[in-house]
């Protein structure tokens, strides 16, 4: 390998520093500068790739999570849709019970607190604590 000189200007604490460094690795300052220079150079070349490795791992990260993500939500809303089917199976056979004279007075019994079920769906979670506890307002309507 072609080599040039290159005079290195340093203060003197430096160049003690780097002679004693260089007697505990067994070579010389001059070889020990100059690895200190590669790996100097190598880290500025790293830098400028973190970047570029970072956007591809975004990207696979992404391409694996967010179908993940939508198949939770998708999963989620099939909950929902049990959830209110069972609902209303229940609320079925409930009005099968009621006699014929009262059914009016159920209907509307059903769409108050069906009402009160839109409320606490949109309701922020730390109102629901309010909504589901003896003091709360909405649960004393009951």
């Amino acid at each position: 390998m072609e080599t040039f000189n290159a005079c290195v200007r340093m203060p003197k604490e430096l160049y003690k520093t780097v002679s004693d460094r260089a007697v505990l690795e067994g070579c010389s300052a001059t070889e020990l500068i100059r690895r200190y220079i590669k790996k100097g150079l190598d880290i500025d070349g790293y830098k400028s790739e973190t970047e570029f490795i970072r956007n591809i791992l975004r990207q696979e990260l992404e391409s694996i999570i967010e179908p993940l993500g939508n198949r939770i939500i998708k999963m989620q809303m099939k909950v929902g849709k049990v959830s209110a089917g069972g609902f209303f199976i229940m609320l079925r056979n409930l009005f099968g019970t009621v006699a014929e004279e009262n059914r009016a007075a159920f209907n509307g019994f059903i769409q108050r607190y069906m009402g009160m079920g839109v409320d606490y769906m949109q309701m922020k979670d730390k109102d629901v604590n309010k909504f589901l506890t003896a003091d709360g307002t909405k649960l004393s309507e009951l």
